[in-house]
């Protein structure tokens, strides 16, 4: 349940999201031992409401050289320091900074289809991944199909995780912010430490377009600290995007968040937040995760947003 405020001119009144499904996911997952160390699995995620398969859907073998997976998944670039963020598929996920730009797309928070990737064995806490995304080039004959590459490197050990991820797009038919004449990239950095019942954690993010007439090029940090206090967990959070390499900039943005979660189980509990992102005057940042986006540039936006979880 949202209650957001998007400051256009509208009003309030076509702002109120009650009973805005964010995250309601149903998979299946299975797999098959085929001897030698070697074992078949899939998985197949819905969104509550849409196509079956809509989410992660995939296939792969595993074994002691690690796991080759093909289909419909999230990148490497996007997991790699997903599990840092608290709030995420909520209207508090980082991601209305983290992966986003002034024009309002975030293109580096993909689910990718037609992909094919390798997640190496974990070793001593550390694995890496890397994953190939392809469309066949509707651009005329002898021009290559269109592609991106995503990779990371993780460590998880103890009270320690930390990331370095990089993700490249080139051509137009992958339905991102790169086009035939120009790619984009971003490398992403990011660590999590756990100290008695606190956690804090950071978020580097670079994202560079060959294109500088367009709102994409930009930095942004990501910072986030909690405090578990018996059932209850709160959170406070605030990110900042930089100017873009357009002349005249003035298109960056910060996001603050704060919020409490409270477990009544291990799969049920419930939470409360309120996020706001404050958009300089040629700057269009929205709340991603809740589907919040900015009705244009300069404007606001702010929400609270009341939830349960469940997970079965």
């Amino acid at each position: 349940m949202g209650f957001p405020d998007t400051n256009d001119a509208t009003g309030d009144a076509r702002d109120d999201a009650t009973g805005t499904n964010h995250a309601s996911l149903l998979g299946f997952s299975g797999g098959e031992d085929l001897g030698d160390g070697y074992k078949a699995f899939f998985t197949i995620e819905s969104d509550i409401g849409a196509n079956i398969g809509s989410n992660n859907t995939f296939v792969g073998i595993e074994g002691g050289f690690g796991s080759i997976v093909l289909g419909q998944m999230d990148t490497p670039f996007k997991t790699s320091t997903i599990d840092y963020d608290v709030w995420g598929d909520t209207t508090g996920a980082y991601n209305a900074i983290i992966t986003a730009d002034a024009a309002g797309n975030n293109n580096f928070d993909t689910l990718a289809s037609q992909a094919v990737a390798y997640v190496s064995p974990e070793m001593e806490g550390l694995q890496f991944a890397i994953a190939r995304i392809a469309v066949k080039a509707n651009n005329g004959a002898g021009n290559k199909d269109d592609e991106a590459w995503s990779t990371a490197l993780t460590y998880n050990n103890g009270p320690l995780s930390a990331a370095i991820a990089y993700e490249t797009h080139e051509g137009a038919n992958l339905g991102l912010g790169s086009t035939n004449t120009a790619g984009e990239d971003a490398w992403r950095v990011g660590a999590q430490y756990s100290f008695g019942d606190s956690t804090i954690a950071a978020v580097y993010e670079d994202i560079e377009h060959d294109d500088k007439t367009v709102r994409q090029s930009r930095d942004a940090y990501w910072l986030s600290f909690t405090h578990a206090m018996g059932n209850d967990t709160f959170n406070i959070s605030y990110g900042t995007a930089g100017d873009s390499d357009v002349a005249g900039g003035n298109d960056g943005a910060s996001q603050l968040t704060v919020g409490v979660q409270h477990a009544f189980s291990e799969r049920t509990g419930i939470y409360a937040l309120y996020s706001t992102i404050d958009n300089d005057t040629n700057a269009q940042y929205g709340l991603a995760g809740g589907g919040f986006a900015a009705s244009g540039p300069g404007l606001d936006v702010d929400a609270f947003s009341f939830g349960i979880v469940h997970s079965f």
